[in-house]
């Protein structure tokens, strides 16, 4: 009986979510795979395991249950929020720019890409916790609230065996486009 309840709210779920109705006699599983549609968010924190589906490439996993170290290049895709007349978007990424990046590497230039416009890029000369990164795109770049790539990309990065196994960047918290 449980089942049954569980597989009613889901039903019910997917269809205020707008996703396909499901055919009768066809079990969701068949019809979706072994993934049930994931609703994309316009901001994403990157320990959210929501989340771990926008976090497209470039990014290390989760540590200490809050962050996770990104790549040079490292790609989140994010859901528009509703648009409003005359008004563009922010887009909106909270970093941290740890010590040993800067020590081994200097000033550190980020910059992004959305919807083909390349966003002025930012220096970060100091070590930095919790900074953001903001640049506001033009209502115009994002068509029909579709999802959008957003790539970001550092001027540099510490090669990998050099401290670490890893390719390290900087310090990814969250992302947002509003």
């Amino acid at each position: 009986m449980r089942s049954l309840v569980v597989r009613a709210t889901l039903v019910a779920s997917l269809a205020l979510w707008g996703c396909p109705a499901n055919e009768p006699g066809i079990p969701l599983e068949e019809e979706f795979g072994d993934e049930l549609p994931i609703e994309l968010l316009s901001s994403v924190n990157v320990a959210d395991p929501r989340a771990e589906e926008q976090l497209v490439s470039g990014f290390h996993g989760l540590e200490q249950r809050a962050w996770r170290w990104t790549q040079q290049e490292f790609i989140v895709l994010l859901q528009p929020p509703p648009a409003v007349a005359g008004r563009g978007y922010s887009l909106d990424a909270r970093l941290t720019i740890p010590e040993v990046a800067v020590e081994r590497l200097g000033p550190i230039s980020v910059s992004a890409e959305v919807a083909g416009i390349d966003l002025e890029p930012e220096v970060f000369s100091e070590p930095a916790e919790n900074v953001l990164y903001t640049r506001e795109i033009p209502a115009d770049a994002i068509a029909g609230g579709e999802p959008v790539e957003v790539t970001f990309r550092l001027d540099k990065a510490i090669a990998a065996g050099e401290i670490d196994s890893r390719e390290l960047g900087v310090v990814a918290l969250s992302f947002a486009l509003r």
